[in-house]
């Protein structure tokens, strides 16, 4: 399991890890944890769920 992974599955992740994390990969498995960890931030789920908008 990759270490970006497992941070995205703990719940003891701090929300501005996450929030990091998710601006900072592609990885489908990592952006599905980060959306079902419990200490996501509501903004970041529906961001998550929306989609990314290409630049």
């Amino acid at each position: 399991m990759s270490k970006n992974l497992e941070l995205a599955e703990n719940i003891n992740t701090p929300v501005e890890e996450l929030i990091e994390l998710a601006a900072n990969t592609n990885d489908k498995r990592v952006l599905a944890a980060i959306a079902k960890n419990p200490n996501t931030p509501i903004d970041l789920l529906i961001e998550l769920a929306g989609g990314r908008s290409e630049k």
